[in-house]
């Protein structure tokens, strides 16, 4: 006897099964943008050691870019709903933004007379910085599966954990090896291509990995953490929780060690704002506080002071960083200087407009720049802290999101978006997806 289930109960069985099978197949790209997406990250390390990984997430980012337009041109009113291309208000507030800090950049040059050639390489700057904010989440509206970014994260973190284990050993033994990477023929910051295993810097180890220096492999741990908690195999989920925490352990960046736990809590409890079990928790934790204030007060002015005198050379470069940044200003209030400055002679080898995102956007493009990207991350928090109450994937895209903002006080954005390249792009897929609707396409695939 065959049973039948009328309706809608049948078709959501028959539904449930199949994602069922098809979350049992071994995972693989079904399409063209999966397989760049998927090659790219798992070739990051050969990328890294030849001096190409600098280059190639930008370039994947404006070729798929290119593919979404054409594919968006091409696109019949009559295509199915898994094929069909749709591009979310919250990724438009992306574009816009970061294409404003395009133009207060060009407006900054015309103000200061600094010439074509600086408006052009500042502009193949932004192509390679900024713009990725806009273009990962993009792409990620192309038929690309979160389940797909989340393994192939983990099979990179299990790469990270072999070569961090080496660099590890290395270290004990004083070995180290430096070269400067062969394929830099294009151009760029020389860190890009520094390759070395290991520094040493008040008496912490730091292991950099692939990226140009350690503290940015911290902020990659970070962003590789939440992707690497939705994967369902449980060996590899393992491998990518512990290799992103060792990330952020060996970066020595005391940001991205204060964010893990931090941006962890916050979106536990952003995340089930609605539910009244939140609720009873902290108005507990409200009573257990305020009996124990003096202690807690005392303990983290304690752990303050430690956090400072890790680094205190780096602290006092920063805030005077800051205060020239602010200062000066007033010089350009609504589109800024247009490019980067030297700093005073005491801190040597570090420009204006870096090292905090706000006050180097406030110098370099003014409050146009600051509203951009405060505007963007503002709207994205809005609209995923909604989701989240309903999809662990949004869940995770907000974790994402926490993990940025708390980055914008330390290294510059612009230069480190292409290592974080598979978050950004699961921003996109989150925001893709009608409310309701994303677990189901966490494992289902569409080709093209």
């Amino acid at each position: 006897m065959r049973l039948h289930f009328p309706g809608k109960l049948g078709d959501t069985k028959v539904s449930f099964v199949n994602d069922f099978k098809q979350s049992l197949v071994p995972m693989k790209p079904c399409n063209f943008e999966e397989k760049v997406i998927w090659y790219s990250i798992l070739g990051t390390y050969g990328f890294y050691f030849t001096g190409l990984l600098y280059y190639i997430p930008p370039a994947i980012a404006w070729i798929l870019t290119i593919y979404l337009i054409r594919k968006l041109w091409l696109q019949k009113d009559n295509s199915s709903i898994n094929n069909r291309i749709t591009i979310p208000w919250e990724v438009w507030v992306w574009i816009v933004s970061m294409a404003a800090i395009e133009f207060a950049t060009i407006f900054g040059h015309a103000d200061f007379n600094l010439g074509t050639a600086s408006l052009i390489k500042a502009t193949i700057g932004w192509a390679k910085g900024w713009a990725l904010f806009a273009l990962f989440p993009l792409i990620g509206c192309l038929n690309i599966r979160p389940k797909l970014l989340c393994r192939a994260v983990c099979l990179l973190c299990l790469q990270s954990l072999i070569i961090l284990s080496f660099c590890y050993v290395a270290s004990l033994l004083r070995l180290n090896i430096s070269y400067t990477a062969p394929l830099n023929f294009f151009g760029g910051p020389k860190l890009a291509f520094s390759i070395t295993l290991y520094t040493v810097q008040d008496s912490w180890l730091r292991i950099a990995l692939f990226a140009p220096w350690a503290t940015i492999i911290g902020f990659v741990g970070n962003v590789f953490l939440p992707l690497s908690l939705l994967e369902t195999k449980q060996r590899l989920r393992w491998i990518g929780i512990i290799t992103s925490l060792l990330m952020c352990w060996f970066s020595g960046s005391r940001a991205n060690m204060l964010a893990l736990p931090t941006a962890w809590i916050a979106t536990q409890i952003l995340a089930n704002s609605q539910r009244p079990f939140l609720w009873l928790t902290a108005g507990f934790s409200s009573l257990i506080t305020g009996l124990f204030a003096p202690n807690l007060i005392n303990a983290m002015r304690s752990f303050q002071n430690w956090m400072r005198s890790l680094r205190k050379n780096s602290n006092s470069e920063r805030e005077a960083l800051d205060r020239i940044a602010i200062r000066r200003w007033a010089e350009a209030p609504i589109t800024g200087h247009g490019v980067t400055d030297s700093g005073p002679s005491r801190i040597v080898g570090v420009n204006i407009g870096t090292h905090n995102n706000w006050t180097g956007l406030l110098f370099i493009n003014g409050i146009i720049g600051v509203l951009a990207l405060g505007v963007s991350l503002t709207c994205s928090f809005i609209s995923l802290v909604i989701r989240a109450q309903e999809s662990q994937i949004a869940k995770s895209a907000l974790h994402i999101l926490l993990i940025i903002f708390c980055n914008t006080f330390v290294d510059s954005l612009n230069m480190t978006a292409y290592l974080v390249a598979p978050g950004l792009v699961f921003l996109g897929t989150a925001f893709r997806e009608p409310l309701g609707k994303q677990e189901r396409r966490l494992f289902v695939p569409s080709s093209t």
